[in-house]
């Protein structure tokens, strides 16, 4: 019978691993964002604080909706997801 998966030696490796070549391809998707496409990436799609930056704070800070906050998030994300798929292939979803 084997270990379960969590209690696996090469499974915490590859988490591990994982880890870090998620954190350089964000970085590098990153480097290619500028403005308020910057700010809402640090401060909604990547924010793993409770006190992530809400839309409304977006909008007033950018003089536009929270619609369209929330729809430049949505381009984000889909972007994001395109690099990463060109950058680690099939193991990253096509859609969330």
């Amino acid at each position: 019978m084997s270990a379960p998966l969590e209690q696996r030696p090469d499974a915490e490796v590859e988490a591990r691993e994982l880890s870090l070549v998620l954190e350089r391809e964000l970085r590098a998707f990153r480097a290619t964002l500028t403005g308020r496409d910057a700010e809402i990436f640090n401060g909604r799609v990547v924010n793993e604080e409770e006190e992530a930056t809400t839309l409304a704070e977006f909008a007033e800070r950018f003089g536009v909706s929270r619609e369209r906050v929330r729809q430049l998030e949505g381009r984000l994300k889909q972007r994001l997801r395109t690099h990463l798929r060109a950058s680690l292939g099939d193991t990253v979803p096509a859609a969330a």
